[in-house]
């Protein structure tokens, strides 16, 4: 066989083992994105608090990582500015979180802290409980042109520890409670550590049904699930 022969002939098996080796890389690669995507298939994202200065950045990750359910529970004083008038950027924020398919549910107006003291207050006075409610629920009409249907309870999941008085006012009003959560993040609870992206994502891959993630508007929430999702991505 002559020089030239030989040469071609390297060449050919060169490129030939190099496009296997190439077509392997790529394998693994859709492998992973098909294994990424199918994790957070398996999630409902709850977002509980904003907006905030943090949601845009928040809803580029969530948009990014492909995480199709994302509910976002509002806080209707946060859609305002200082003077009492809609904040047109947070409103744009929330339009878009509705164009992407996501949903956005009422959080009440000023997310009062439900301890005994409070609660009792709303029991003389259910209709002080009703215009935190209705109040959120005409701004977000007035932002998103239509009623979000679902209320989430501040700090109680699913309104299961709301006095039957108070859960009453709720479901006159034509709202459904939330579903509550599957996983907390513990990202606003008192005294208590952030569960680690390590665990969360160890949680979802052994689930064998839907979970419900609960996470807050928060700074570091879009740094938190780019964590998150590559514990989810990573190989066992």
């Amino acid at each position: 066989m002559g020089k030239i022969n030989k040469v071609f002939v390297s060449l050919m098996f060169f490129g030939f083992f190099a496009f296997l080796s190439f077509g392997e890389v790529e394998a693994d690669q859709q492998e992973e994105k098909e294994v990424q995507e199918n994790l957070w298939d398996k999630v409902v994202l709850r977002i509980d608090d904003g907006p905030t200065k943090y949601t845009e950045k928040l809803v580029e990750t969530i948009k990014k990582l492909k995480i199709k359910n994302a509910n976002f529970y509002v806080i209707g004083e946060n859609c305002l500015t200082n003077n009492g008038k809609i904040d047109e950027a947070k409103s744009k924020i929330l339009k878009q979180i509705i164009e992407e398919g996501w949903t956005i549910g009422n959080h009440t107006m000023h997310h009062p802290e439900l301890t005994k003291t409070k609660k009792d207050y709303f029991l003389k006075h259910p209709e002080e409980w009703e215009k935190e409610i209705k109040d959120c629920e005409e701004l977000l009409f007035k932002i998103l042109g239509f009623y979000p249907k679902s209320f989430a309870t501040p700090g109680i999941p699913a309104g299961k520890n709301l006095p039957e008085k108070l859960r009453e006012v709720v479901k006159n009003l034509n709202l459904e409670f939330d579903l509550g959560w599957t996983i907390d993040s513990s990202d606003s609870r008192k005294g208590k550590k952030i569960l680690p992206p390590q665990e969360v994502a160890e949680k979802i891959k052994e689930s064998q049904g839907e979970i419900i993630f609960l996470v807050h508007d928060k700074k570091e929430t879009a740094s938190y699930l780019e964590e998150i999702n590559n514990y989810l991505i990573k190989k066992d």
